[in-house]
């Protein structure tokens, strides 16, 4: 997901055309989860508890705050944003795809899909390093 997410928000920087449906809405779907699914990792290592899951109560709120901050306030204080009611609609569904991943997956598949995303933030932490 955050390769996903990387590779557009690159494209849109270089101005390379891709579809709309891509360009305007993938990445409100994927911040969800990749925010929530980070979040979860660090709260694991904080607490030395591998087996930790966010709460539902977490999720739903991350949603709404994401749904308030970035559709709601602040396209009221700067042109760069508008309010997009399927942004929220992507928040929505991005909040529910961690949540059955968490919740309602069999443990396996909830496994692997860690095992990818731990993976995949210790090349972020490689290039990370490489930067300095």
């Amino acid at each position: 997901m955050i390769i996903v997410a990387t590779i557009i928000y690159c494209l849109q920087r270089l101005n390379v055309q891709i579809p709309s449906i891509i360009n305007n809405y993938l990445n409100d779907l994927l911040c969800i989860p990749i925010i929530l699914s980070i979040s979860q990792f660090f709260v694991q290592k904080i607490k030395r508890d591998t087996k930790y899951v966010l709460k539902k109560n977490i999720i739903f709120f991350v949603v709404v705050y994401y749904s308030i901050y970035f559709e709601y306030y602040l396209p009221k204080i700067t042109i760069r944003y508008t309010a997009d009611i399927l942004d929220v609609i992507m928040y929505c569904i991005g909040g529910y795809i961690f949540y059955m991943i968490e919740y309602g997956l069999h443990n396996r598949i909830r496994i692997l899909f860690k095992a990818f995303l731990c993976r995949h933030l210790m090349v972020l932490k490689r290039c990370l390093a490489d930067l300095r």
